[in-house]
């Protein structure tokens, strides 16, 4: 709502939004200087206004700036048309006419612009993706102010732009799609801002300074009772009259003191005064003003309701209307005297079915309130219908008189024009009826058009009559019935129009029925919302006689609806059924006629005049404070009261505008300034410097001013009241009768953790923060979620209502919950359990029967942030009934030496800390919530016997449903050719043959002691560094490398907590060195099987908790999850090019060289295979990717045999997931197919023996439920440990190897050796030997070990190989030395 001249007087600020450039908008400090800070007190009215103008205009800054930055999120819709408006004048003056696309689909974040009055906007030719697609060079953006709205949700509107828009540069699109398009970009709405800027400007219409300059300076006289209006007669009388008004309204004495207080201020005409209602939470505020209003009303006086929102608003209104309804004594009569308006979608007057149907009464109720009675929008509309001159209560009567009058020449009339129409076609059917319509109304005044027009030309009147309906979209009022009813009518009308003319009872009860269904819409409508002083109470009581009497002649005619061809006399001799006589109608048209002559009903229609008569004639009305600057127009009555609720939460800058109102006299603050104040734009630290935030209710109270106290509280149980009661209020509150009660204790969890207060200590929450400086508490929501989880099934098993409210300081937080809670708990089953999750600003004014606070700060210092704050600590623990569960970090809120830590020490005193630990479920929550947090150390500070069924599980947020080679990471494709010089080339970077770089330059370096000799230890380790050392201090790089390898070096289960958490501090801080770290871990784990499980943990711990880094494909950063499963992929599919390149080494001298590059593929592609298998357990890869492998290890092709390695391959995988693929019904169904191709398989003959014997191995493990039959027998492979130097596991199952070896003596630390099937024994037994060649002390044991096994030409070939082998390291390593000297 709102005008063009409201944009004119708050041009000033308009201008200026227009004259700032983006670096402007995006500077936030650009009036820091000018800002100062608002004062107490002030020496004149220029100066109080001047006070507020720089931070107004910083907030207003501060606004636009968020939203530009977050433009990608902004609503945006194309536009059809720009052209030149008729009120185009410039430079200044630029206006245009805007058309938009609504053809197109809402492509933006928030959907489709929807324009409203006073919207800033702004116009580029390109959706903005970032804030710097609005101020391109060539097309910089324009900004814009919605000035004119042709209809609400229409395409057409009217703005004023801050340039001119070149003329054709954008053309229409539908006929000219070569021309640049033009979007608009919703950049929020400045209405207010304006409204304030022309209140503080003192361009109000009437401005009234009275009130005003009465609160510029501590004044003790401004809110005490006037003492002349204390002698006068007729104020005597006042507590009498409020008394009897209120009598059933249950009021507390602090309650009618009000009343009573602020009525004589109404009546008094001596003195200008200001007023302050202080009303605690649960006080019944609401209530109070609810109740003065009432009597207000009772006397007349006219008075303006404020509040801050227009939820607000739609609240007193509410509660208003409950005692109103009750009062009224002639249906709604008397409801014409209250007027709401605003914003019909904020205050949640919102769309129903069934809403409104034209001509028949269906009114909305909202909490059992007709507040559409009161409605400003739906009276205005309503009333235009009546006020109508064609279609309203003027021409109804006249035709309901008609009718009753004389019947016989009415349907005359008819018949006559039934003959003629069957004379014509039907082009001059049409003619002539449009030419009877004219003669009937010419030649007779009193009567009516016939009833053929109204039943063949239904559609098209009831076409013109929903059109204010189609303009008044706003109100979303229901027009799908109606346009069902009138389908249905002609129909029906086509019918009969076919069986020929009408009989005369036909025609009375069809033409009866019409016109009374509109006249009683109009009755009704207008002794509803009408002013009291333009309907007076006779002429109502004769309208609800004619609403009797026409039900009465309507039930008559239904009664006689079938008697044959007689007079109407004759009818109107009988009697019904019920001995009434049929003269009703000569009664009815009496008092039509009387109705007709004494009610003086204005004669306007247009919408915005009715608008302004009942705005200028109602006793109460209600708007937010904003709004109300529509009220100050020429010739608006004055105002004598001023109401303002929730005056604590409204700025004082936006009070100013209600205050200047025309012939205000008084006003009346309501609020609590000790709870949360108004919300601002701009910091909180600037905030706080400036007091922008601060309402006139606090200035004053600051000031001294008197408050007038509601002591009595009937929300909060006692043991909920009694912190907050002693800390903010002094215990000036007492508790009601209702709260004391036995029933109110209510008791919804067993424990006494869950009684009517509580503070439950979370100790082990983690606090992370995100952007906009908001934070969260996963371990928090995890408690939440399992307390309300609870909750929900204690109500559906008791069958008991319960609201339940989750609150918390931080946004993030919220979402948080609402996330858990939206996903995972549906109370749609059971509709008595409802959850509400709001941030504590969101929630003030809100209450519900328990509520839950996350207070969400954990940290050893203390920091709380603005969850400090007292007043936003006072809305958060007074919302309750019955119950109130605090969930926080006890150590840090005493740490913070806030008033959290005051409550804290409080709930310890009276028993109320609990620890949530002690509680079973809760425990196991906690403990599941830091598992999927890797916090696994928080757990081990507690006691492990809290946790005996605890379930970790790993949950990871970043799903991966594409394919392999489809993400952005450069991966090997099928096509993409990749020689074995490129393997090699990519040795640094962790690729197929890093592993054995390690193991030559560890026999190199062997073979360099020997030649030293034998010295002692730390010899050869001072040797090693000095050599490792040479090339002068280590880079960031390797240094960084050189810990990781350390810490690989020395990873097992017993340190894996300690040594992840060294890992992520150890410096990993680019992309190159994030690789290179990647590719050592993917090393170690590939290279050592055994360790897959330890490292695929190690690895879901670091994409959790590592941080991306940026990327130049668009859309993508770099992660340690993609550059590892970029390594698993690119060794899974790179592997069979590798070994045909390998194929192709035939010299004699490469023999060596392709069998250990052979052997390191094997190793490597069975290393790589469990490694994802062990990934997939640990989620971090998909369902999907895993089928894949699988399906193309097996191949498409069921009649070929599989190669040796793709046997391998599968077998090694199934090993490792075919437990857990067998654990749900679709992937066991897979795995039945799966399993009928390995037994195939098992049985072909052109597959090595021990490969089928491998094959059916696996079938009877999963036959056996996946329990083998001697523990890690599947794991058949060397593993290397000790710190990097190769150590090789030796079974103990094979004493052959193993009885030569001295643990004692041996360094390597040879414990276990396992040898599987006997196609690996080659490459074991060169990794055995090359492993114990590099001690000198282990040579003899060696050989005597190799000697007793019987393959002994197997022996000396892998012993030839290994020898080879250290002499060409050894020879590389000297030519490196030679060149380094």
């Amino acid at each position: 709502m709102g005008s063009s001249d409201e944009l004119k007087k708050g041009e000033g600020l308009v201008y200026l939004i227009f004259s700032w450039s983006l670096s402007d908008v995006l500077h936030k400090d650009l009036y820091k200087t000018q800002i100062k800070k608002i004062p107490e007190t002030f020496s004149s009215t220029e100066e109080y206004m001047d006070s507020f103008i720089y931070p107004l205009i910083q907030d207003t800054h501060k606004g636009l700036s968020d939203i530009i930055q977050a433009v990608h999120l902004a609503t945006t819709q194309e536009i059809w048309t720009v052209n030149k408006s008729k009120d185009f004048k410039p430079p200044k003056d630029l206006y245009y006419n805007i058309s938009m696309n609504r053809n197109c689909d809402a492509s933006s974040f928030q959907g489709m612009y929807k324009p409203e009055f006073g919207d800033l906007i702004a116009l580029t030719d390109v959706r903005p993706k970032c804030y710097r697609d609005l101020d391109r060079p060539k097309s910089p953006y324009v900004i814009a102010v919605v000035q004119r709205i042709e209809e609400y949700g229409s395409e057409k509107f009217e703005i004023r732009a801050s340039r001119p828009i070149v003329s054709g540069e954008y053309g229409d699109q539908r006929e000219d799609k070569k021309k640049p398009s033009l979007f608009v970009v919703y950049l929020g709405n400045i209405i207010t801002e304006i409204r304030i800027w022309t209140a503080l400007k003192s361009e109000l219409e009437g401005g009234n300074m009275n009130i005003i300059k009465r609160v510029l300076q501590p004044d003790s006289t401004i809110g005490e009772i006037c003492t002349s209006c204390s002698f006068e007669e007729s104020n005597r009388d006042v507590e009498s009259e409020v008394r009897n008004a209120t009598s059933t309204f249950k009021l507390d004495d602090s309650q009618q003191d009000v009343v009573l207080s602020c009525v004589a201020t109404g009546r008094c005409r001596h003195q200008n005064t200001v007023k302050l209602i202080w009303g605690p939470p649960g006080t019944g505020k609401t209530k109070t003003v609810a109740s003065l209003l009432f009597v207000l009303l009772q006397i007349k006086c006219r008075t303006l309701t404020c509040a801050p929102t227009n939820i607000a608003v739609f609240g007193v209104a509410s509660r208003l209307m409950s005692l109103v309804s009750r009062a009224l004594e002639y249906d709604t009569y008397g409801l014409g005297d209250i007027v709401l308006f605003g914003i019909g979608e904020r205050m949640k007057i919102d769309d129903h079915e069934d809403t409104l149907c034209i001509f028949l009464d269906h009114r909305m109720k909202i909490d059992d309130q007709d507040l559409f009675d009161v409605f400003l929008d739906y009276r205005v509309y309503a009333l235009a219908h009546c006020l109508a001159p064609t279609s309203g209560w003027k021409h109804n009567v006249e035709s309901m008189i008609c009718l009753l009058e004389n019947p016989e020449e009415m349907y005359r009339l008819y018949l006559e024009q039934e003959k003629k129409k069957n004379e014509i076609d039907e082009k001059g059917e049409e003619e002539e009826e449009s030419s009877f319509e004219n003669q009937t109304v010419n030649s007779n005044e009193d009567e009516e058009e016939d009833i053929g027009e109204y039943l063949n030309d239904g559609d098209k009147k009831k076409e013109e009559e929903e059109k204010p309906s189609k303009r008044e979209e706003k109100l979303k009022f229901d027009s799908k019935r109606e346009e069902k009813e009138n389908s249905t009518q002609s129909n029906k009308e086509k019918e009969e129009k076919d069986e020929g003319p009408l009989t005369f009872e036909e025609f009375f009860f069809k033409r009866f029925k019409l016109i009374s269904k509109k006249l009683i819409f109009c009755i009704k409508k207008l002794y509803t919302h009408m002013p009291t002083s333009f309907i007076p109470l006779e002429a109502v009581k004769k309208m609800m006689k004619v609403l009797d009497l026409l039900k009465s002649i309507g039930a008559m005619s239904m009664c006689n609806h079938a008697v044959a061809n007689e007079g109407l006399k004759e009818v109107s001799n009988r009697v019904d059924e019920f001995g009434n006589t049929m003269s009703s109608n000569r009664e009815c048209v009496q008092v039509l006629r009387f109705l007709s002559e004494t009610l003086n009903l204005p004669n306007f229609t247009e919408h915005h005049e009715i608008r302004s008569f009942c705005l200028q004639n109602a006793c109460l009305i209600f708007c937010t404070a904003s709004s109300s600057a529509t009220l100050h127009t020429e010739g608006m009555g004055p105002l004598e009261l001023l109401v303002i609720d929730d005056a604590a939460q409204l700025k004082e800058c936006e009070s100013t505008i209600p205050l200047q109102l025309s012939g205000l006299r008084h006003a009346i603050l309501v609020g609590d300034e000790r709870q949360l104040p108004a919300s601002v734009q701009y910091s909180y630290r600037m905030c706080w410097a400036a007091k922008f935030e601060r309402s006139l209710f606090e200035r004053l109270v600051m000031l001294g001013h008197k408050k007038h106290l509601l002591n009595v509280q009937y929300r909060m149980h006692p043991s909920i009241s009694l912190f907050p009661n002693r800390e903010f209020y002094e215990s000036k509150i007492l508790d009601g009768a209702n709260v004391k009660e036995q029933a109110y204790n209510r008791c919804f969890l067993r424990g006494s953790m869950y009684g009517s207060y509580s503070f439950i200590n979370v100790s082990h929450g983690k606090e992370e923060f995100e952007s906009g400086h908001t934070c969260k508490n996963m371990v928090e929501v995890a408690v939440v979620f399992e307390i309300v989880a609870r909750l929900f099934k204690e109500c559906v098993a008791a069958k008991q209502k319960l609201r339940v409210g989750c609150l918390s300081p931080y946004q993030a937080q919220v979402l948080a919950l609402r996330k858990k809670l939206g996903e995972t708990c549906n109370t749609d089953s059971y509709l008595d359990f409802t959850v509400d999750i709001q941030s504590v600003d969101e929630f003030k004014g809100g209450e519900e029967d328990l509520i839950i606070i996350s207070t969400v700060r954990c940290n050893g210092q203390g920091n709380v942030g603005f969850l400090s704050s007292r007043q936003r600590t006072n809305v958060a623990l007074t919302r309750a009934r019955h119950c109130l569960w605090i969930l926080g970090n006890g150590a840090t809120l005493i740490n913070s030496g806030s008033i959290w830590k005051k409550l804290v020490v409080d709930a310890q005193a009276r028993s109320c800390f609990y620890d949530a630990n002690d509680d079973k479920d809760l425990s196991q929550a906690i403990a599941g919530a830091l598992v999927e947090l890797n916090e696994l150390d928080a757990l081990r500070i507690t006691d492990s016997q809290r946790y005996p069924n605890t379930r970790w599980k790993m949950r990871y947020s970043e799903p991966d449903n594409r394919d392999w080679r489809s993400r952005s990471a450069p991966f090997p494709t099928s096509g993409e050719e990749k020689s074995l010089e490129t393997i090699r080339e990519k040795r640094e970077l962790g690729c197929l043959f890093n592993r054995q770089d390690q193991l030559n330059s560890q026999f190199a370096g062997a073979q360099i002691s020997s030649r030293q000799g034998v010295g002692d230890a730390a010899d050869r380790i001072k040797a090693e560094v000095s050599w490792s050392t040479r090339g002068g201090t280590l880079s960031e790089k390797d240094h960084v490398l050189k810990t990781v390898e350390g810490i690989l070096n020395k990873l097992a289960p017993e340190n894996f907590d300690l040594l992840k958490g060294k890992l992520i501090d150890s410096g990993i801080t680019t992309t190159d060195i994030l690789q290179k770290v990647t590719s050592l871990i993917y090393d170690k784990a590939v290279l050592d099987p055994t360790v897959c499980p330890l490292y695929a943990q190690l690895c879901s711990h670091l994409h959790e908790r590592l941080p991306s880094f940026p990327s130049n494909e668009p859309g993508w950063k770099i992660t340690f999850r993609r550059v590892l499963l970029n390594n698993c992929q690119e060794a899974f599919e790179g592997t069979g090019k590798i070994r045909e390149e390998l194929t192709r080494l035939t010299a004699s001298e490469q023999e060596l060289e392709r069998r250990d590059n052979d052997r390191m593929i094997k190793i490597r592609t069975l290393g790589n295979i469990r490694l994802i298998g062990e990934l997939w357990k640990q989620k971090m890869l998909t369902d999907r990717i895993v089928h894949e492998i699988i399906q193309k290890l097996m191949g498409h092709d069921t009649k070929t045999c599989l190669e040796e390695e793709n046997v391998e391959a599968i077998c090694e995988f199934f090993n490792t997931i075919g437990k857990k693929l067998d654990e749900t019904p679709t992937s066991r169904h897979t795995n039945d197919i799966y399993f009928s191709r390995l037994k195939e398989l098992s049985t072909n003959p052109q597959l090595a023996p021990q490969l089928r014997s491998m094959v059916r191995d696996v079938i009877d493990l999963r036959a056996s439920n996946w329990i083998p039959r001697r523990k890690e027998k599947a794991n058949s492979w060397p593993r290397y440990e000790g710190k990097g130097k190769g150590s090789l596991v030796v079974n103990e199952e094979c004493p052959a190897i193993s009885c030569g070896l001295s643990r004692e003596k041996s360094s390597a630390s040879v414990n276990r050796y396992r040898i599987g099937s006997f196609e690996k024994l080659k490459e074991q037994v060169v990794d055995f030997i090359r492993c114990m060649k590099k001690d000198s002390e282990m040579s003899l044991p060696i050989n005597r070990t190799l000697q007793r096994y019987p393959h002994l030409d197997l022996i000396n070939e892998c012993n030839e190989i290994v020898n080879q082998e250290i002499e060409r390291e050894t020879s590389r390593l000297e030519k490196e030395m030679e060149e380094d000297l």
